[in-house]
């Protein structure tokens, strides 16, 4: 009752609650809520997340990052439940990416890059590579430092059937850092390609082997040619 309650005061815009300070106090109880029991919390997911999808779009910043910090923790504690509902949470992040501040466009690529993790939701990122992928002209280095610490992260994260799909959007987003003017973001991306394919090649060999131990000819010209490709990675 008390979430219900808690939500009913900002899940429409106008907010039905007026004041800036009251409405962080109620995002701050809610986040209290999920700290204490976030079990409790999965019934009531569905109406969380569109109220934290209106709420990223507060115009007061600090309610911006505040629940983008939020939405780190609740993907750390939810995360084989919180995909399922993130798509409207995505798409207010995103629009946060282009915010003024740099402290907001960062945040919010963070709280991206958690709930993406979460199981479920990686699908969702086709929705936003592309606006993803203009951060990458950001003037501000810690946002694009932010930015492929976010896509290292999936590339080490996906299964193979997400890599599979976003394999080649990732790994270009990460060779564009590598000519980065900032020497700590080239190097970040350098290591990040070059754990990428050994880790890479370690999954294939793993699933090579289980699936040649059931058919030993199941591995046609493609999957072999991808495994000779991903040998480049680590010597870029």
């Amino acid at each position: 009752m008390l979430l219900t309650a808690a939500l009913a005061r900002l899940n429409a815009t106008p907010f039905p609650e007026p004041s800036e300070e009251v409405r962080i106090s109620f995002v701050n109880l809610v986040k209290l809520m999920v700290d204490k029991n976030e079990v409790e919390v999965i019934p009531f997911l569905n109406e969380l997340s569109a109220t934290l999808s209106k709420v990223l779009l507060d115009s007061n910043p600090d309610m911006k990052e505040n629940c983008a910090k939020f939405l780190g923790v609740l993907s750390a504690k939810l995360k084989k439940t919180l995909g399922h509902y993130a798509r409207p949470m995505l798409s207010s992040l995103i629009q946060n990416t282009k915010h003024q501040r740099s402290k907001i466009r960062k945040a919010s690529i963070r709280a991206i890059g958690d709930v993406i993790k979460t199981d479920h939701a990686p699908p969702l990122l086709k929705d936003i590579l592309g606006q993803l992928k203009g951060l990458l002209n950001d003037k501000i280095a810690e946002v694009r430092r932010e930015l492929h610490v976010v896509v290292k992260e999936w590339l080490a994260n996906f299964d193979l059937s997400y890599l599979k799909m976003f394999e080649c959007d990732l790994v270009m987003i990460l060779l564009a850092g590598v000519g980065d003017e900032a020497a700590d973001i080239a190097q970040l991306c350098v290591e990040g390609l070059d754990f990428y394919g050994t880790n890479l090649q370690k999954l294939l060999d793993e699933l090579k082997e289980d699936v040649s131990a059931i058919n030993p000819n199941s591995f046609d010209e493609e999957f072999q040619s991808r495994m000779n490709a991903i040998q480049c990675y680590p010597s870029l």
